[in-house]
């Protein structure tokens, strides 16, 4: 993923510049789709939800950001839940910061309507579960995303 920067201005505000890569990350982490079957890093389960986790490092030149994706399968599962908290105590730790960061999963709008977000590795258009075990073609660009129309 390369993306542009909406004003070269950003560039002179290295706060402004960690904010909108952080929004960018987490707009694009809210529903992973990837060419493996994913499972729950937690519990084994088919994973359904993505936590992310990023760094950023905004006084390099160019910037750099690294984005930690945590596959899971229901941030409301009782141990899931669990080694999420134990996650972001370790993030936390490993970025320098005293505070663990924000769960995303307070701040977004919840699953959709159909009531849980589609399996991790269906479809990225149709999002059929039954895609899943499809040999799926693959984006070109980062031959990792996969559909199937």
């Amino acid at each position: 993923m390369c993306p542009q920067l909406p004003s070269r201005d950003l560039l002179e505000d290295k706060d402004a510049l960690n904010r909108w890569i952080h929004e960018f990350a987490h707009a694009a982490s809210m529903d992973v789709k990837h060419s493996n079957n994913w499972n729950c890093q937690f519990c084994g389960l088919p994973a359904r939800e993505t936590n992310c986790y990023s760094m950023s490092y905004p006084h390099l030149d160019p910037p750099k950001m690294t984005v930690y994706i945590r596959f899971m399968c229901n941030q409301e599962n009782p141990p899931c839940k669990l080694g999420l908290e134990m996650t972001s105590r370790m993030m936390t730790v490993a970025s320098g910061h005293t505070r663990p960061p924000a769960n995303p999963f307070r701040v977004r709008p919840g699953p959709p309507p159909k009531g849980r977000f589609p399996l991790a590795a269906s479809c990225c258009y149709c999002k059929a579960e039954m895609t899943t075990a499809m040999n799926l073609r693959r984006c070109a660009g980062c031959k990792l995303t996969r559909y199937c129309g």
